[in-house]
């Protein structure tokens, strides 16, 4: 038995850095009561009902299931068993692709997850373009399908739990915390800014998001610093209705990351009609669909020459809005449901099933 990755990940880093053991075994307590917690459930669930589907049943897996350590040997024990059809969708492979941007030890238990999963499915799909071409150049012979992302319009903004209005204009930058999504960026794109220009026609950079992977240098900066003397808001897991009034008060949004597998912040910020200004890798050029500014994330000076006009040119970031609110599609969901069935449907008029 494979120790599941709540374990595993931990117990590497344990194994590779030893100076930071103190700090990795609250982790790797936290993964021993998680598999605590999974053998319960697993066994109250043997003890109820089992999981029985009919025959020519699509079971379809997309959320994040690689924390399951023997994912592509349950798959095939429903397949030969049940006559079921599976169904794996990846949102990214970035533990492969970039490793420095992971806790040590999950590239390869991703690599070996998704070695032992995917063969086991009967369709692959993907969240945008840019994942399906990484899948298809890590694995050799493996097809993926790409799904139209859905990016639906909010319903009435609510007023119960919004936040206080923040005084001064500002720019939104939503998303995790952590080394790959570039924060460092936005904190030196902003001290330039500030030494620059008189801070009072800078506006305020509001980043929402919690700490994730190797955040510490980013949060001691943010620290350090007060702030860039209270130039920076930090915002930690606000509510729908919050991050809706967040959004819509906005100036523009941008998204430094360096690599995504789509840019949910990109299209939840021009779907309101808020101009984005991301980074040119990875999905982020589909998720903008032709209406977003782009810089090079390794570039300081490009992102300092593409912001520039936003913030001090009011007829630039005029015009970049009216071209959002004219250009933007919405995608309802039912198009991604779409795609999936669609393939399913293709795919068993191509072999019928026994």
């Amino acid at each position: 038995m494979r120790l599941p990755v709540a374990v595993r990940v931990p117990l590497g880093q344990f194994a590779a850095h030893q100076s930071a053991a103190l700090r990795d075994l609250p982790a790797l307590m936290r993964g021993g009561i998680s598999i605590f917690r999974q053998a319960r459930r697993q066994s109250d669930i043997r003890a109820g009902q089992p999981f029985q589907p009919a025959a020519h049943d699509i079971i379809l897996a997309l959320g994040a299931p690689w924390a399951h350590p023997d994912y592509g040997a349950l798959i095939n024990h429903y397949r030969h068993h049940y006559g079921v059809k599976f169904g794996l969708l990846v949102h990214d492979i970035i533990p492969l692709l970039y490793p420095e941007w992971c806790p040590a030890g999950l590239p390869r238990v991703f690599r070996r997850w998704l070695t032992f999963t995917l063969p086991a499915c009967d369709q692959v799909f993907s969240v945008s373009q840019a994942t399906r071409n990484d899948i298809e150049h890590q694995f050799p012979g493996m097809t993926a399908h790409p799904i139209r992302m859905g990016t639906m319009k909010p319903g009435k903004p609510k007023t119960d739990d919004a936040l206080p209005v923040i005084s001064r204009p500002y720019v939104l930058s939503v998303g995790t915390l952590e080394v790959r999504k570039n924060h460092v960026l936005l904190f030196r794109l902003w001290r330039r800014l500030l030494s620059e220009h008189r801070p009072e026609d800078i506006p305020h950079l509001v980043l929402v998001g919690s700490p994730g992977w190797l955040a510490e240098d980013l949060m001691g900066q943010l620290r350090n610093s007060n702030f860039l003397d209270g130039h920076i808001t930090l915002i930690l897991r606000p509510s729908d209705a919050q991050l809706d009034t967040l959004y819509r008060n906005a100036l523009f949004t941008i998204v430094p990351s360096f690599y995504e597998g789509w840019g949910l912040p990109v299209s939840e910020s021009l779907i309101r009609g808020k101009v984005c200004l991301a980074s040119d890798r990875g999905a982020l050029v589909e998720a903008g669909q032709g209406v977003t500014g782009h810089f090079d994330p390794d570039n300081l000076n490009d992102a300092l020459e593409k912001i520039r006009p936003l913030l001090f040119e009011r007829h630039t970031l005029a015009e970049m809005t009216k071209q959002v609110e004219a250009g933007f599609r919405e995608t309802p969901w039912t198009f991604a449901a779409q795609d999936m069935l669609q393939t399913f449907s293709t795919s068993q008029q191509k072999t019928p099933l026994s």
